[in-house]
């Protein structure tokens, strides 16, 4: 039997993102406050191993922990806790660290994990192309590069419906998000842009505001041959660190609302129809 879902309408949708991020924007401040500080404090501290060349720590290791860290541990830790503020109305600031929190933890992040590695061929185009285009066709290869985005976006916006799901400890797998959402492809790229795209595009042009009063030199070597880092590397790090946190809020924010919609959860119901 086909199950109909409520549709997607991405006028009111895109409204009903922003609502819930104004209504919940000082919680959100208080949420993101400690895993923000922690993350600019691993960057900034990971970039000074590396200018401190300790030869016994490789820099593609220190890199790649700094990335696994922030944006796996750190930033899974918000998502989690953004989903539960804005389907539960619970404000969680300290990791939840029960078992049934931590079982939590690695639901979602087992399952983020499944869709990057069901992403990475497409990414892995999108890669070749860009260095195939790099020489002979830039404008193709700005093309190219925005439809493998577009793309990574749906198919993130399709399968994403289990992070919600897992949140809020609801049983429900990425099959069931890839049938649920069936059909909504151009709606979830519409709701998803129109988000997004506007804070993202601010924050670009407050970035390049940035850079006029800090141009982006991020070392400075002094008269003895040290490296230390200067006031516009901090600046930056900041800067890039919070894009980087808008981005992941707005996307919990509207596969949450998306979610609500579509597969008519709601607080309280242990699974989702």
């Amino acid at each position: 039997m086909t199950v109909l879902y409520p549709d997607i309408p991405v006028r009111s949708t895109i409204v009903d993102c922003y609502a819930e991020l104004k209504e919940k924007f000082f919680h959100i401040i208080v949420l993101c406050a400690l895993p923000y500080t922690l993350s600019v404090g691993l960057y900034i501290g990971a970039d000074q191993i590396i200018y401190m060349n300790f030869a016994w720590l490789p820099n593609w290791l220190v890199q790649t922990l700094e990335v696994l860290v922030v944006n796996l541990i750190i930033q899974c830790w918000v998502a989690i806790a953004l989903y539960r503020l804005l389907l539960l109305d619970r404000l969680e600031i300290i990791p939840d660290l029960s078992s049934a929190g931590i079982e939590r933890y690695w639901r979602f992040l087992k399952s983020l994990t499944i869709i990057v590695v069901l992403m990475l061929p497409l990414f892995l185009v999108g890669i070749f192309m860009w260095l195939v285009l790099w020489s002979w066709a830039p404008a193709l290869q700005v093309l190219v590069f925005w439809l493998c985005a577009l793309a990574t976006l749906m198919a993130f916006m399709r399968l994403g419906f289990v992070f919600p799901a897992t949140a809020v400890d609801a049983p429900y797998t990425l099959s069931d998000s890839w049938l649920t959402s069936r059909a909504i492809n151009l709606k979830l790229l519409l709701v998803a842009g129109g988000t997004i795209l506007p804070p993202f595009f601010v924050l670009m042009a407050l970035r390049r505001i940035i850079d006029l009063y800090y141009p982006m030199v991020l070392e400075a070597v002094d008269e003895y041959g040290t490296i230390t880092l200067n006031k516009s590397y901090f600046v930056w790090s900041f800067a890039g660190m919070l894009l980087s946190f808008m981005i992941v809020i707005g996307l919990v924010t509207v596969s949450a609302i998306v979610f609500y919609i579509r597969t008519g959860w709601r607080p309280g119901a242990t699974r989702v129809a």
